[in-house]
């Protein structure tokens, strides 16, 4: 599952992910690279103004 946002709030970003986590122990997430991260992660969140570009945030999440 991709969850999705063009919030940059923690409160319906970080928080709720962690949240559907907790209620849901079969599911984790799946951490993606991209070439514009270090470390491959299962979030991912843009600030807006870098690149001209607007703030969004994303995470995967898998059942297992």
């Amino acid at each position: 599952m991709l969850y999705s946002t063009c919030s940059i709030l923690k409160c319906e970003n970080e928080d709720r992910v962690n949240a559907f986590l907790n209620r849901h122990k079969n599911a984790k997430l799946l951490p993606f690279k991209m070439s514009i991260m270090d470390k491959a992660s299962g979030i991912y969140q843009r600030i807006p103004g870098i690149n001209n570009a607007d703030g969004f945030f994303y995470s995967r999440i898998i059942k297992l």
